[in-house]
Formats: structure tokens, C-alpha cells, sequence
């Protein structure tokens, strides 16, 4: 097989991975297509984070979580570099209601490796977050929090207070969560 053939073969694969991608993303008739926007919009990461493990239930995501809220994204922001994460924003979420766990009025939630041009942490949206604490070194909590499973404890309120999942990778997931959510 020469060159033309393997460039040819690789378009196809990388056709057919964009494309199965496209249709796995999460759909909700009351809510219309801003959360999937900017979820789906690019953006340009400084720094790779990876999921080590995958989530099929909120049990799960609730087990490995320290924290559980609902809170308001602030346009608080500062950005910082954690080791080997350059640019990571550090976000302020006004506490709303803690479902587990004991919070302040206020939080920091770090969005790993998506810059300043963040588009998961919109400022005046509400989400039901599942946090675990950020520790740089381990056992040494910063009293910051990142988002459990990289996006997969991440869960966006919709216009009729239902919760959407954020996460496009974590099918198994619920797809929405009710407005009065408990653990």
C-alpha cells in the first residue's frame, strides 16, 4: 500500500470518529442547544488532562467526590500554574446548596488545561457540581477543587432548573438530573 493510500485510509478514520462523536452528544427538548454550543465550541488547551477512570452512575461520581454543590459560576477568575499545568483558571462558584460535604459561601473550582478562553465555566451559569479537593503534591489538599472526573461531575442547570449533563464521553451517565437533586 503506498502513501496516497494510507493518507486516504486515515481521512476515512478520522471522518468516521468526528462524525460518531457528533451523534453521541446529549440532547434535551426543553433546553435549546447553548449548553451543546459550548461544549462543542473549540478551544485551545495549554495542557492535556486525562480521565482515569470513567463514570456510569452518580453513586460513583458521588463516592469519589470530597464535595457536592450547587453553585453559580462568578466572573471571578485568576489564572495560575499548577506543576505541570500552565494557564489553569481558577474560578469562583458562589455556593448555592451543598448536597454533601461541608462548604464555604464561595469555592474555587480549577478548570485544568482550558485557558483563559474557557467556555465550561461560563460566568452566571448554575451547575450541580461533583468537586473532589486539588491536591498539587499528594496529600496536601490547596482547599481548591477540580471537577470530578474531568467533566464528568459536571452537570449544567437548564432554563426549566433541570440538570444537563455537561460531559459528552459519559453516556452512561443520566443524560438529566431533576432541579431538586439529592444524594
Amino acid at each position: 500500500m503506498n502513501t496516497q493510500h494510507f493518507m486516504v485510509a486515515g481521512g476515512v478514520c478520522l471522518l468516521l470518529i468526528v462524525t460518531a462523536g457528533c451523534g453521541a452528544a446529549p440532547t434535551h427538548p426543553d433546553q435549546a442547544s447553548a449548553v451543546a454550543e459550548r461544549v462543542a465550541a473549540p478551544s485551545a488547551p495549554e495542557a492535556q488532562t486525562s480521565r482515569v477512570k470513567s463514570y456510569d452512575k452518580i453513586s460513583q461520581l458521588t463516592q469519589d467526590s470530597s464535595l457536592v454543590v450547587v453553585a453559580t459560576v462568578s466572573d471571578e477568575y485568576t489564572m495560575a500554574n499548577h506543576g505541570a499545568l500552565a494557564n489553569v483558571v481558577e474560578r469562583v462558584v458562589h455556593v448555592e446548596r451543598t448536597l454533601k460535604g461541608q462548604a464555604r459561601e464561595q469555592v474555587i473550582v480549577l478548570d485544568l488545561g482550558a485557558g483563559e478562553d474557557s467556555v465550561a465555566l461560563q460566568p452566571g451559569t448554575t451547575h450541580l457540581f461533583f468537586l473532589d479537593d486539588y491536591e498539587l503534591e499528594k496529600g496536601e489538599p490547596t482547599g481548591q477543587f477540580v471537577i470530578t472526573g474531568v467533566s464528568a461531575g459536571d452537570y449544567e442547570q437548564a432554563d426549566d432548573g433541570s440538570f444537563l449533563r455537561v460531559d459528552t464521553d459519559s453516556l452512561r451517565l443520566p443524560e438529566t438530573l431533576p432541579r431538586d437533586f439529592r444524594l
